[in-house]
């Protein structure tokens, strides 16, 4: 795994400019850059330039409050503290359960040479989510090279497909359309070698 970073100006230009004080990037746009870039296996490193009094513009500060506000509210609550997990492969002490706590002291790894794994994720009642977060443990390297997210109407119903990507690495934050759920599956495809998978979330 090689560390990336995304830079990005809260404004059009690098520097105070008082003509762009009516120029501050709107929440969405803000939001698409983070979720594609901190959500993307990246670092995300947001310039906001300070005024000749070296101070932040009060637009600035608003836009930068919107933005916090978003993300709390987001990730307040991992849907995943009352959900039961399940994976067809794991290796000792390697289980699934440990997934639910965010670091890389503990995490989920397939059997050896097993490259592919399925997780089902059952909640007791139906939930509404639409986003997903996927942290491979980067201490091992990164490992899986396709994967997909699917809904499930109960542990063998019927599917339907809710994302299909490639890269995981440090963090992917995976968004859909808000969706009731009461069985998620993440199927990993592929991986380089066994997929060691630190944490996950849904919100």
């Amino acid at each position: 795994w090689y560390p990336a970073e995304v830079n990005a100006s809260i404004r059009p230009g690098w520097f105070y400019h008082k003509e762009e004080d009516g120029q501050v990037r709107s929440l969405e746009e803000l939001l698409e850059i983070y979720y594609h870039s901190a959500g993307g296996n990246a670092g995300f490193l947001l310039n906001i330039p300070p005024t000749p009094e070296g101070l932040f513009h009060a637009n600035d500060v608003k836009r930068l409050k919107e933005m916090g506000d978003h993300l709390r509210r987001t990730f307040s609550r991992n849907l995943l503290e009352e959900a039961e997990l399940w994976a067809d492969s794991c290796e000792a002490p390697h289980g699934i359960e440990n997934v639910r706590r965010d670091g890389y002291d503990a995490y989920y790894k397939t059997e050896d040479e097993i490259r592919s794994a399925q997780i089902r994720i059952s909640f007791p009642r139906p939930v509404s989510a639409s986003c997903v977060v996927i942290k491979e443990n980067i201490l091992l390297s990164q490992r899986v090279e396709a994967f997909e997210i699917v809904r499930r109407d109960g542990p063998s119903g019927k599917e339907e497909l809710l994302y299909s990507g490639h890269t995981v690495g440090y963090r992917k934050i995976v968004r859909f359309e808000r969706t009731e759920l009461s069985c998620l599956v993440i199927r990993i495809r592929d991986a380089r070698v066994c997929p060691a998978i630190s944490f996950i979330g849904v919100y």
